[in-house]
């Protein structure tokens, strides 16, 4: 299996710049802390210099501190290395946690000494996710879909991996890392029939709050309901090329699907799902270049196997295959959906 490409570091989204820094002076020398861009769960930095074109050869580092602390020192915050190029230099730290208030300064080092730029922040929650109308009614009420994937911010990206009932993505998902049981006969919580994650253990609760929550099995059924129904238009795609747009480029065989589209043609609303594939250890499985596969957690049990549960389940190789009745063991780290309603 092919490695995930570090989740889709290289789609870009929205860019957000942070106007009026102020510019910190030491010696004679300026070295600004400018803009950020959030893309999924990383983020890019950059920060320049006003040194005159004479002492540039003077400088001879460039970085950023990056901390959870709000004053970031170099005991405290992370190092992004980069490279002075005309006078700006930029980098990129991954694997951020969400809903996390970041704290980051850029900083030059000028014949010997640290020239510190002023201190910015972002969080990793300034993202919005829209709840999309496709129409579908379960036990009498209107179930919305989010437009991506928890943790992303693009309706392509694969977003952030969680063990089922734990609401912290984590670097590696096994039984002796995950919260609620060390092996499937040793566990702490959830062991009966018929039985969904609560609240405070629910990940789409957890971190988008309101009404929002993971799907059931009965409601990712009712979305495997609308192929091949009357209204509905099901489509695998590739991954999008105009990255301002998001139209996608319809797949042919033998190319990379990255993600399918589950369209209202009567509303027009869609919803799309990347092939994120699944996490277990510390690697990915299932995201390859013919035949993808993709899984999203409900919040059901499995009801013969309470070390289990169950979940939404798509293949796009030589033949289409959906299934809202597979499980995964609950250690698996899988992308979540939310719903609300």
């Amino acid at each position: 299996m092919k490695k995930n490409f570090p989740l889709l570091l290289t789609l870009i989204s929205a860019l957000i710049l942070i106007p009026g820094c102020e510019k910190i002076k030491a010696g004679g020398s300026d070295v600004f802390t400018d803009e950020y861009e959030l893309t999924g769960n990383s983020v890019f930095l950059q920060g320049r210099v006003l040194f005159n074109n004479a002492d540039l050869d003077k400088v001879s580092d460039v970085y950023f501190l990056l901390s959870k602390n709000s004053k970031p020192s170099d005991k405290n915050a992370k190092k992004i290395e980069s490279v002075l190029s005309d006078k700006y230099f930029s980098g990129v730290a991954p694997s951020l946690e969400l809903l996390t208030t970041y704290y980051y300064q850029a900083v030059a080092v000028y014949q010997g000494k640290k020239v510190y730029g002023d201190i910015r922040h972002f969080n990793t929650t300034e993202y919005t996710l829209n709840a999309v109308d496709l129409g579908i009614v379960v036990d009498g009420k209107n179930i919305k879909w989010a437009s991506a994937n928890i943790g992303a911010y693009r309706s392509v990206e694969y977003g952030s991996y969680f063990a089922w009932g734990e609401t912290k993505t984590k670097a590696e998902f096994t039984w002796e890392n995950y919260k609620w049981g060390k092996s499937k006969d040793n566990l702490k919580k959830y062991k009966a029939a018929d039985m969904t994650l609560e609240p405070e253990d629910d990940a789409a609760h957890v971190h988008l709050g309101g009404n929002w929550r993971m799907p059931t099995q009965k409601e990712f059924k009712a979305l495997l309901d609308t192929k091949g129904k009357e209204g509905y238009e099901w489509n695998w795609y590739r991954l999008v090329v105009d990255k301002e747009t998001e139209e996608p480029v319809l797949n042919a065989n033998g190319e990379q699907m990255a993600f399918i589209r589950i369209k209202n043609t009567t509303t027009g609303n869609y919803i799309n799902i990347p092939f994120a594939g699944q996490k277990y250890n510390s690697t990915y499985y299932g995201i390859t270049a013919n035949s993808p596969y993709g899984w999203i957690w409900s919040s059901s049990i499995y009801n013969n196997d309470y070390s289990s549960a169950y979940d939404f389940f798509f293949y796009g190789g030589n033949y289409w295959n959906v299934d809202a009745t597979g499980t995964c063991w609950r250690y698996y780290g899988l992308p979540i959906r939310a719903v609300c309603e």
